[in-house]
């Protein structure tokens, strides 16, 4: 067993860059206005997540991104030559869906850049909501136009964060493209489950190296239910990202046990994990454990805050239900 002081380490830096990522989020309501103003869209009035309006003279040709998220989004619907920056997660082919796409952008940032961004001055910043509201400040007071937009929860509310981000950048066109294509991919999977019957919906265990799991007003917990798997969290009634004890995954005894393809902690491996899981003896009993049913779905689908969530439905569903996609 990991320390206290080691578990606790590595549930922030999970924060941290989960924050990056902005792979989690918030059951607050979306309050976000936008209107345009001009004839051809700008200049365009929008009051952002944060509830501050503000006004885009014309359309921003150097945007900066401070989230794995909007990286990936801007780079499905605008001209990379107006993405002045992205994340370094954005290069990273483990986690990062568009490395390829945004290889050659000239900057890559975190707000621990402050000054360097301040010197780009760029046209407009996309932030999240988890975002340090003096770090907000200090680009707002250089002169920055900054958005900061809701993490989304589930898939409906990505849709509508593709179509929000692509408007604040005068591609609604493109933003629609990309729902349209999410919204096809959905349809594909729905249609390869729909005679799966409720009774015969496999339960599964999402299981996190420090031992935390997802439970009902996630991502992952709308994944499984579009995949057409129970979450066992959500079944019992949990919320968020709670962390479970071994007794609730003996009660629970899902079928299947989904683990990591990626790891915070680099002492960590999916097979490290396996074999822990398998040798515990107090789990003995569980049923994804005897039988061996570990799922793991790559990483750059099951954490995205972008379109590209919609590809962690279709990887789920066909390695739970391989039957159905053949």
């Amino acid at each position: 067993m990991k320390s206290f002081k080691a578990i606790t380490a590595i549930v922030l830096t999970i924060l941290m860059v989960t924050t990056l990522f902005s792979a989690c989020g918030n059951k607050t309501a979306r309050q976000v206005n936008v209107k345009a103003v001009g004839s051809a869209g700008f200049p365009l009035k929008v009051t952002d997540a944060g509830g501050t309006e503000m006004t885009i003279e014309k359309e921003p040709k150097k945007i900066v991104s401070l989230t794995l998220g909007t990286d990936e989004m801007l780079a499905g619907m605008i001209d990379l030559s107006r993405i002045a920056s992205v994340t370094p997660f954005a290069l990273d082919k483990s986690v990062s869906n568009v490395a390829d796409e945004v290889k050659n952008v000239p900057n890559v940032f975190l707000s621990k850049d402050a000054e360097k961004i301040i010197t780009l001055q760029p046209d407009l910043m996309f932030v999240d909501s988890w975002a340090d509201s003096n770090f907000i400040k200090q680009m707002r007071d250089a002169g920055i136009v900054v958005y900061v937009f809701k993490t989304p929860s589930s898939i409906d509310e990505q849709k509508e964060t593709v179509l929000e981000i692509a408007h604040v950048v005068g591609a609604d066109s493109k933003g629609k493209e990309l729902v349209a294509w999410m919204d096809e991919k959905l349809k594909t999977v729905e249609d390869k489950l729909k005679n799966l019957k409720e009774e015969d919906k496999l339960i599964m265990l999402d299981y996190s190296e420090t031992g935390t799991t997802s439970g009902i007003g996630t991502n992952t917990d709308d994944i499984f239910k579009r995949a057409g798997v129970i979450n066992a969290a959500a079944k019992a009634g949990l919320e968020g990202w709670p962390q479970i004890n071994k007794e609730s995954v003996v009660e629970w005894n899902p079928d299947l046990i989904m683990l990591p393809s990626w790891y915070y902690d680099k002492n960590v491996t999916l097979e490290g994990l396996k074999d822990m899981l398998k040798n515990d003896k107090s789990l003995a009993s569980v049923k994804a454990i005897v039988n061996g049913k570990f799922i793991t779905i790559p990483f750059q689908h099951m954490s995205s805050i972008s379109q590209y969530v919609v590809l962690a439905v279709e990887d789920l569903a066909k390695a739970v239900y391989p039957d159905l996609f053949k």
